[in-house]
């Protein structure tokens, strides 16, 4: 897989990604989102020993950054031995810029999760970006990019983005029915999530959109 140029696309996507991650994170900083994130809320999370309580806690386990991350660098050893090796490098970078660059922005903004969120393992820590929907969002960006440049067909391919767009929802509900993160922290997380996927696909120089928007 040799390296290709990037696509001015390509760059656009990464640049307008961070300017939309900094605008929110500066929005939320001011406390300009304050009042949508109070209507928004949940209020009271479910029990814990209710259903929903039981599914939405083990949804929580099964897509923590603990668990996607691990999963990436195992597709990046798959990658390599295919001698994908610009993806394995992508993937391999999300750890950094993904799951790092997350922690780093989360100590460095302090923002507590909201106070009537159950007491799970999976909610601890500060909560803006939210690192459940950013390392899903990394994960669905560099699965599907990992499904093109393997040249898979349209459908699958397709099928691919679709199951992304519905997991990256799904983590996003999950966690605001736990009440482990205001409505913003989880844009947040997908914000930045956004930009961390294609800043690694940039920087490996993965290629991964079609050749009349390059």
């Amino acid at each position: 897989m040799a390296r290709r140029a990037i696509s001015r696309f390509s760059l656009l996507v990464t640049a307008g990604s961070l300017v939309a991650f900094v605008v929110w994170t500066l929005l939320v900083g001011a406390g300009v989102l304050d009042g949508l994130d109070r209507r928004l809320s949940i209020g009271r999370p479910p029990a814990l020993n209710s259903p929903v309580g039981q599914v939405a806690s083990a949804i929580a386990v099964f897509t923590h950054p603990f668990v996607i991350y691990p999963v990436l660098l195992i597709l990046a050893v798959w990658a390599w031995r295919r001698r994908l090796r610009l993806m394995a490098w992508a993937l391999a970078f999300s750890l950094v810029i993904g799951a790092l660059g997350r922690w780093v922005i989360a100590q460095v903004f302090g923002r507590p999760r909201p106070a009537d969120g159950l007491d799970l393992i999976t909610q601890t820590g500060f909560g803006y970006p939210s690192g459940h929907v950013t390392a899903m969002t990394v994960a669905a960006i560099l699965v599907t990019a990992t499904v093109v440049v393997t040249r898979q067909s349209p459908t699958v391919t397709m099928g691919w983005r679709a199951g992304g767009i519905a997991v990256i929802t799904l983590v996003g509900l999950d966690r605001w029915v736990l009440g482990a993160h205001w409505f913003s922290d989880l844009i947040g997380g997908l914000l930045f999530g956004a930009f961390a996927a294609t800043s690694c696909l940039v920087l490996a120089g993965v290629k991964v959109v079609p050749p009349e928007l390059t």
